[in-house]
């Protein structure tokens, strides 16, 4: 079985992508806090309709869960191998709520955030 679950923060700001056949990915990676020991940096690959929800509900920070399965790669430069573990993304999952700044960004207009002055707050 080869499965795994993450959440950390996107490094980077996306960048979607096409290839020659007209199929959608992003490549990122995710800042995952080890409890006090540190961070672990994981790279990550959505494709299609999982790239494309990635690029329009996240950005450069924000937390996320993902759902997918490592995948082994290695490349040649310069006379060298090098390989690299991924993580295909299969499954994406919000962890943060929306700030007041990211409810106004996504509406795309200049107006103000409608606040009822009425509505009676547990606190003072």
């Amino acid at each position: 079985m080869n499965t795994c679950s993450l959440i950390g923060r996107l490094v980077r700001d996306n960048k979607l992508e096409y290839t020659t056949s007209g199929k959608a990915y992003l490549k990122n990676a995710l800042a995952i806090d080890r409890r006090g020991e540190g961070t672990d940096f994981v790279n990550i690959i959505a494709w299609e309709k999982t790239a494309e929800f990635i690029d329009k509900y996240f950005h450069k920070g924000n937390k996320i869960g993902i759902v997918g399965r490592l995948q082994s790669s290695s490349y040649k430069k310069d006379n060298k191998t090098f390989y690299s573990l991924d993580v295909v993304v299969e499954g994406v999952t919000f962890c943060e709520s929306k700030t007041t700044e990211d409810v106004l960004l996504s509406n795309n207009s200049n107006s103000m955030l409608q606040v009822d002055e009425n509505i009676e707050l547990p606190f003072e």
